[in-house]
């Protein structure tokens, strides 16, 4: 998929699917719902927006990328999903995902807020926070967030083939703020950015 002159790495489209999508049953992903009900409408207008809205990058194993996220008062949910497109396995290889990204949420006093987890030897459970060692998207919340500057870690926890390409998309829509590398500023559904 190309949207103007570049094209959409399809962790990007599969992140934005996650991320706009209306939570369904018990809170976070879970295994009748998975992420919920895709909101085709908030997904295209990621797409529309285009980087503000989500952000195309790449890790090596062992490496570290933070960014900034300016969250002002009143916003009533911070969600952040990273997603990357995972090398195929080997039929015998007995662990489906070959490399391993971990998100954390660092919020303005450091307290961290890791991904929704789910476990598949009790599917009825609801989904928990902690480091996601079996999937190749991972998405971290938070509702009514504290104002100020919180970060998004990306750490490339296992990457036997790499360097990887991930995918990060942020809601509410996120904007790049000029002369300040890796940083977004957030704003609240409705609000227009000229």
């Amino acid at each position: 998929l190309s949207w103007g002159a570049q094209a959409i790495l399809p962790s990007s489209i599969k992140a934005i699917l996650v991320n706009s999508a209306t939570d369904l049953g018990s809170t976070g992903p879970d295994y009748q719902y998975g992420h919920g009900r895709v909101e085709t409408v908030n997904a295209v207008k990621k797409v529309a927006i285009g980087s503000p809205s989500y952000i195309e990058s790449q890790i090596a194993h062992g490496d570290v990328i933070q960014y900034d996220i300016t969250v002002p008062g009143a916003t009533s949910r911070l969600k952040v999903t990273l997603a990357w497109d995972d090398p195929g396995g080997t039929a015998i290889s007995g662990n489906t995902l070959i490399n391993d990204l971990d998100l954390v949420l660092i919020d303005p006093f450091g307290a961290e807020t890791k991904p929704w987890t789910m476990n598949p030897a009790v599917p009825s459970a609801s989904a928990t926070r902690n480091f996601n060692r079996r999937d190749n998207v991972e998405t971290a919340e938070v509702v009514s967030p504290s104002a100020g500057l919180w970060k998004a870690r990306v750490t490339g926890f296992n990457i036997p083939d790499g360097p990887q390409k991930f995918s990060l998309v942020f809601t509410p829509d996120s904007i790049y703020q000029p002369g300040q590398s890796l940083a977004m500023a957030v704003y609240e559904e409705g609000d227009q950015v000229v």
